[in-house]
């Protein structure tokens, strides 16, 4: 049976078309790649990626102590660094806190190590809490056990 330009119906062996003009991968709907899957994908790193930096500053916060101070009354501390100084009778403020070390005050010895310059004998003296704790020794994490116990 042929068409009405006497075509054969099927496909035609010259340019491999149907009646429709379509080849027949176009015919047959050739597969489509979706997109879906590649976005849900994404959004799912980017949620555990999101996830594990969360877990990382939480474990940093709990074992080292970075992270936000807050005032017995809930209230945001927040340190500012203090003046430049090197060494005793430079700085005011940082003289204060070393005087206090100095008194027994080991979180006064954090705080002058936390904001003193590094490399300053500020910094040191605090690091050391006040000298208790020989520089031949690996300084402890917080002085205010060392000089509570010492």
């Amino acid at each position: 049976m042929t068409t009405s330009d006497n075509r054969p119906e099927g496909p035609d062996e010259d340019d491999g078309t149907s009646r429709t003009g379509a080849t027949p991968a176009q015919g047959r709907g050739a597969p489509r790649r979706r997109a879906w899957p590649w976005v849900v994908g994404t959004l799912a790193l980017v949620a555990v990626l999101a996830g594990v930096g969360v877990g990382v500053f939480t474990v940093l916060d709990r074992v080292f102590g970075v992270g936000p101070v807050y005032a017995e009354d809930g209230s945001l501390v927040v340190e500012e660094p203090l003046a430049d100084g090197e060494t005793y009778g430079d700085n005011p403020d940082l003289d204060e806190l070393w005087d206090a070390c100095e008194g027994g005050d080991g979180a006064a010895c954090d705080a002058l190590y936390i904001q003193s310059d590094l490399g300053t004998e500020y910094e040191r003296f605090g690091r050391y809490c006040g000298d208790r704790v020989p520089e031949t020794e690996d300084p402890p994490a917080s002085c205010e056990e060392v000089v509570a116990g010492g």
